[in-house]
């Protein structure tokens, strides 16, 4: 687990997309990962506002809503939500799909996962549910966070 604390606009978003090679930088990152081997969960996300959580669902992973899929929508807290347009959606609902998509979209944890500010948008039994699937998905992955907050980090 590394940990990238700082305040609003001190570069650590930045810092995430030049790692990636999504921003330009100067100086040389190297980097032992593919993107294919990399779970990466941005402070903000674009979804076409339009379609539903369900639809998104289906078109990211690519299968029918088997028993297995739908265990995993429910761990994640989003069962109510599958007819929602993503655009009525609130940031912390946003931000629970994407952490869905982004943990469960494999049946194996990736090697490498990146999350910029986790739990923007969480309230707080929310924030500690997900923190608690994102420490149990990520157990044997590297870690990159930025945050806010010291106890994210340590816990």
């Amino acid at each position: 687990m590394v940990g990238v604390i700082g305040e609003n606009g001190a570069g650590k978003s930045t810092l995430l997309n030049a790692i990636i090679g999504e921003t330009p930088h100067s100086g040389e990152i190297e980097r032992e990962f593919s993107l294919e081997t990399l779970g990466i969960q941005f402070q903000q996300n674009s979804y076409n506002p339009l379609m539903t959580v369900r639809e998104i669902i289906r078109m990211v992973f690519g299968r029918k809503f088997d028993s297995d899929l739908l265990d995993s929508i429910r761990r994640y807290e989003l069962e109510s939500l599958l007819g929602s347009r993503i655009g009525k959606l609130s940031g912390g609902e946003r931000q629970r799909l994407t952490l869905f998509l982004v943990l469960a979209v494999s049946k194996t944890p990736h090697s490498f996962y990146i999350f910029d500010e986790l739990t923007t948008g969480l309230d707080f039994q929310k924030r500690q549910s997900m923190i608690e699937l994102v420490r149990q998905r990520t157990a044997t992955s590297t870690v990159l966070m930025t945050t806010h907050y010291c106890e994210e980090l340590s816990n």
